[in-house]
């Protein structure tokens, strides 16, 4: 019987987690990730336990939601990087606190690492901004998204144009 085991060094998890190299420590101790004693007190993670991590510490606003079945790759590449919240900013081209806004009102899932870090992951990034493509006042979305029930939907409201006064100083809203 042949099995594909990749263990995984605390370093290394340390720095698929983007934290320092003591930071899986606590979670190995408080049993939110599986380990592999390694005689000498060390130990070693298994890449199939910490993909299973943080799929199913992926969060949505204060809702835990795993990745749906269908998103999930087969290991940790497939997965893409986690982001920082300031890289997800860098990416987005807004400030550092910016990101905050839409993770909070649950727009942009996110990774709970620990107690308070949060992560983006690469996919739920892309998903984000397409979802938000717009040109004019449609929402621009491929043929393959008949899914889509985001912002935008059908069955949302289509914001009022904004338009000047008569005077040209006012902007008022149509009542169209």
């Amino acid at each position: 019987m042949c099995f594909d085991i990749n263990l995984l060094t605390v370093e290394e998890v340390a720095n698929r987690l983007r934290m320092g190299k003591r930071g899986p420590y606590p979670l190995i101790e408080r049993e939110e990730l599986p380990h592999v004693p390694i005689p000498g007190g060390s130990f070693r993670v298994l890449e199939s336990d910490l993909l299973a991590y943080i799929v199913n510490r992926r969060r949505i606003g204060d809702r835990w939601k795993p990745l749906p079945e269908r998103l999930r790759p087969a290991g940790l590449e497939g997965l893409g990087r986690l982001l920082t919240v300031v890289e997800v900013a860098g990416r987005l081209k807004m400030g550092k606190k910016g990101p905050y806004k839409p993770i909070s009102l649950g727009e942009l899932p996110h990774v709970l690492v620990g107690k308070r870090s949060k992560l983006v992951l690469e996919l739920d990034l892309a998903e984000f901004v397409r979802t938000r493509r717009r040109q004019g006042n449609r929402w621009l979305l491929r043929d393959d998204d008949d899914d889509f029930n985001g912002p935008g939907s059908p069955s949302l409201p289509v914001p009022k144009r904004l338009t000047q006064s008569t005077n040209g100083k006012h902007i008022r809203r149509d009542v169209a």
